[in-house]
């Protein structure tokens, strides 16, 4: 009987221990599976933000960051222009001149009346960009001349020497010749480089009349790319 008794206690005891143990929660470890559950979140929601959306270095293409303007680059492909152009009234002959019969300024322009085998100087000025909105400084390629050789198709005066001042400085100077047959056209000029004007420009033409009588040249605008 006694022997029955420890038996039964030594059960009791051993049941005892064993219940809080099965009791004990049994889930993941919150330092363990739910860190890795985690992480496998975060990368997949990172695999479903649309490529555009991602983060860019600044300078980089596509940079939403980026300031929609910014400096120039020295001879770079310019995406954005200004064309503007004057009214040929604007031009100025060197006055007096012993080659030049007269000057006038009509609705259609500037109109020189050079003598025979005469030259004469005409400066077209044209306002010049110090600057823009974001630090940009405009720069020129390309000027362009709306004009008229004499009437009478003989294809003088022509233009025969450019140069392009900005402000006081002379920045590029060459030799040239075109004309035309007396209808008004455009003559776009290269100036080789990209120049920035911010004191205002000036295009200063030669002309020349190889003719044998007086002949009209006749300037109905003028005008230059700035380019950035």
């Amino acid at each position: 009987m006694k022997h029955s008794m420890v038996v039964l206690i030594g059960i009791l005891m051993i049941m005892v221990l064993v219940i809080p143990a099965m009791s004990e929660d049994k889930s993941p470890d919150p330092g363990g599976d739910l860190l890795y559950q985690g992480d496998s979140a975060e990368e997949s929601i990172a695999l479903r933000i649309p490529a555009d959306t991602q983060p860019v270095l600044s300078g980089s293409g596509g940079s939403k960051s980026t300031p929609p303007q910014s400096p120039v680059l020295l001879g770079g492909a310019y995406a954005n222009r200004d064309t503007i152009f004057v009214h040929g009234t604007s031009a100025v002959g060197y006055l007096p001149d012993g080659d030049v019969l007269s000057v006038y300024d009509t609705g259609s322009g500037h109109e020189t009346n050079l003598l025979s085998h005469g030259y004469t100087v005409i400066n077209c000025p044209l306002p010049g960009y110090y600057d823009k909105t974001g630090g940009v400084q405009p720069k020129v390629r390309y000027i362009a001349l709306h004009y008229a050789s004499d009437s009478d198709g003989s294809q003088w005066p022509k233009v025969e020497n450019i140069h392009v001042f900005n402000g006081h400085e002379l920045l590029v100077s060459f030799d040239t010749s075109f004309s035309n047959t007396g209808v008004f056209s455009d003559q776009v000029i290269n100036l080789g480089d990209y120049y920035r004007f911010d004191r205002g420009m000036n295009i200063q033409l030669v002309i020349g009349n190889g003719a044998a009588t007086t002949k009209t040249f006749t300037i109905g605008g003028y005008g230059a790319r700035y380019e950035w």
